[in-house]
C-alpha cells in the first residue's frame, strides 16, 4: 500500500490537519525503454501495465500509467550520491533506486 498525505480543517477551530503515512513495502518496478514505452508492473493493482512516455521537466511523464492516471518520473541525489527515483501522481508518491 503506497504511503498517503491528506488534510481536513476544523472550521469551529480555525485549523487544518495534516495527515501522513508512509505505506508499506510493496514489490513494484516500473521499467523505462529507450524508444518511449515503459512497463509497469504495479502492485497497487496487480496489473502489468505497458504504455508510453514523453519528456517532462528534467523527468518523464507515464502516459496513462496506474489508475489510468499520468505519473511523472524523476532522480534525485540524496547526500549518498547514489540517485533515488521518485514516481508521483496528485496524491501518491513511490520512492525506489534504479537497477542497472
Amino acid at each position: 500500500v503506497p504511503g498517503v498525505v491528506y488534510s481536513y480543517d476544523n472550521y469551529a477551530a480555525n485549523t487544518r490537519t495534516t495527515v501522513t503515512a508512509t505505506g508499506t513495502v510493496t514489490k513494484s518496478a516500473v521499467r523505462i525503454s529507450p524508444d518511449h514505452t515503459y512497463q509497469w508492473n504495479s502492485a497497487w493493482d496487480g496489473r502489468l501495465i505497458r504504455g508510453h512516455w514523453t519528456e517532462w521537466e528534467g523527468g518523464i511523464r507515464l502516459i496513462h500509467a496506474q489508475e489510468g492516471k499520468d505519473w511523472l518520473m524523476h532522480a534525485l541525489k540524496p547526500p549518498s550520491g547514489k540517485a533515488t527515483v521518485v514516481l508521483y501522481t496528485d496524491s501518491v508518491q513511490y520512492h525506489g533506486t534504479p537497477i542497472d
